[in-house]
């Protein structure tokens, strides 16, 4: 579901990987290669039993800078990894994993996920990690995921 949701944007994000200085076909090829790993890396910690859920709904939430959540290290890790084997310079692909991924992340981070609103998706995070809103506000958040407040 993730990966169908960040090639929704691939065309953005290839766009913003042009101001690394990408040709069109490296963007492309980049933008599939961090889609990927991205959509790999929450499906690794949803996999993993215990995800880190405040961190991962921290990295969709724009108030909260990226480089300031645990996971966007590790994030960045893994793109950077991967860039490198796909042939990008090291040079490229430094500035790609710090500034590029966070302005990827930005993207959803302004709310374009389809038809999911974020601000639902927090609050329903909260309601399951204990955060806010109990048995009443986790039922509301539901509804609210799909557009009905």
């Amino acid at each position: 579901m993730l990966e169908n949701l960040l090639k929704e944007h691939a065309g953005e994000i290839s766009s913003l990987l042009g101001k690394y200085g990408l040709s069109g076909a490296q963007a492309s090829g980049a933008t599939d290669t961090i889609v990927k790993t991205v959509s790999g890396f929450f499906s690794s910690q949803a996999a993993s039993g215990k995800p880190d859920l405040n961190n991962i709904v921290d990295l969709f939430n724009k108030n909260t800078p990226n480089q300031s959540n645990a996971l966007f290290g590790q994030l960045s890790q893994l793109v950077s990894g991967n860039l490198l084997k796909s042939g990008l310079s090291q040079d490229i692909v430094s500035k790609i994993s710090s500034g590029g991924l966070d302005d990827i992340l930005k993207i959803f981070q302004n709310g374009k996920l389809g038809n999911i609103d974020m601000n639902t998706v927090d609050s329903l995070v909260k309601s399951l990690t204990g955060g806010s809103g109990g048995l009443g506000g986790l039922i509301g958040n539901l509804g609210g995921l799909f557009g009905k407040k």
